[in-house]
């Protein structure tokens, strides 16, 4: 009997271990397109990242010149849309998904998500772009802003996991807090050892605590902005990529009529209206991206990978100005690269380790199958 029983335990640790096995390999194929798009996403915004900056020094005005390239690049996706449908079905419509298919009736539910995801944009351009501002009003350094932001991550993961009930992998987990820690050492490398910004040779005209407070805010803004855009896709049947330029193109309609009127006045820039449009469109195409991602992968992990702009900017800026980065950089580039790494290919990145272990497959396995022997 004993024999028997043994044969059956060991069957049923070969059977746990296969199913393990399966999973894991699993895993990379249904990460592999999120992957691809939150880096697309990453090296877009690290393009567009030093425009963002200089329109920043206008404050809360310098939202409006982000509107031209918004549009443009709205009315070059659905120029191309309609084409595309004349071409194949042979009438210029593109289904943006408000009306029932059946009834043609209005979706009052859907129009309404098309406006809560409009304010979501807006707010965050607004926030975002002020918030910069603020801090020179406030003479603080911006680093602490973008440290305070590391931890969006963190919020998208908690949001995720409530709503759509999306549970992380070890590796998810290490990768988000690597990325966190990785973005908090890169944004703090411009604070410490600095004793005065060059504005500080002006009275601040605002408390620090003001864009403190909006920035701790800001974060979970961003994470409520991925939960929109993943309900809307997940179960209210909307094409990600068009809810997306329908909406920043309806903003950016309502951000232009205001640029309009600002047109003739004596304070209006040239130069911020071209960088502004330059860096609108490709901060534009980055933001398409990273809510494909948000709704084909884990919230969390996604704006975690995300953050590896940072370091991307930290690099082209030492580069640009040919001048190495601090230490504490170089301690956050490591560890952002290692979070990047254990989020993209987790499996080669334990197959390294195990070489450098000198531990085989068969070793792990193994152990493994003991650890559930145990159980």
């Amino acid at each position: 009997m004993s024999s028997r029983n043994t044969s059956k335990d060991e069957q049923l640790v070969d059977v746990l271990l296969n199913d393990s096995i399966k999973s894991e390999k699993e895993i990379p194929k249904q990460d592999k397109t999120w992957v691809a798009y939150t880096l697309a996403a990453a090296i877009l915004f690290t393009t567009c990242n030093t425009a963002l900056s200089e329109i920043s020094k206008l404050g809360w005005t310098g939202v409006i010149y982000i509107s031209p390239g918004t549009l443009i690049c709205c009315i070059t996706y659905f120029t191309y849309k309609t084409i595309d449908e004349y071409m194949t079905r042979g009438f210029c419509w593109t289904d943006l998904n408000l009306m029932d298919k059946h009834t043609n009736h209005i979706v009052w539910r859907n129009i309404v998500d098309v406006i809560i995801y409009c304010l979501l944009y807006l707010t965050i351009q607004t926030v975002v772009i002020g918030t910069f501002g603020l801090c020179l009003q406030a003479n603080l350094n911006a680093g602490i802003v973008s440290t305070i932001w590391s931890a969006s991550p963190l919020y998208s993961a908690i949001l995720d996991y409530f709503f759509f009930k999306q549970s992380l992998n070890v590796n998810h987990i290490i990768g988000i807090f690597s990325l966190i820690l990785c973005a908090a050492c890169i944004s703090l490398s411009n604070i410490v050892g600095v004793q005065a910004l060059e504005s500080n040779e002006k009275p601040p005209t605002i408390d620090a605590w003001i864009p403190v407070t909006i920035a701790v805010i800001t974060p979970l803004v961003f994470a409520v902005n991925g939960i929109q855009i993943k309900n809307m896709v997940t179960h209210h049947g909307f094409d990600v990529i068009k809810v997306n330029f329908l909406c920043y193109g309806i903003g950016g309609v309502g951000l232009f009529i205001v640029l309009l009127t600002k047109i003739q006045a004596d304070d209006f820039s040239d130069y911020y209206f071209t960088v502004g449009a330059i860096g609108s469109i490709i901060n534009t195409l980055g933001l398409v991206s990273i809510n494909k991602a948000c709704t084909i992968g884990p919230l969390g992990p996604v704006n975690a990978l995300s953050a590896t702009s940072t370091i991307m900017f930290s690099i082209v800026t030492a580069i640009r100005l040919a001048k190495l980065p601090k230490p504490l950089e170089f301690v956050g580039m490591f560890i952002g690269i290692f979070g990047a790494l254990i989020l993209t290919v987790p499996d080669y990145l334990k197959r390294f380790f195990l070489w450098v272990t000198c531990q085989s497959q068969s070793e792990v396995k193994q152990e493994e199958k003991d650890e559930f022997a145990k159980l």
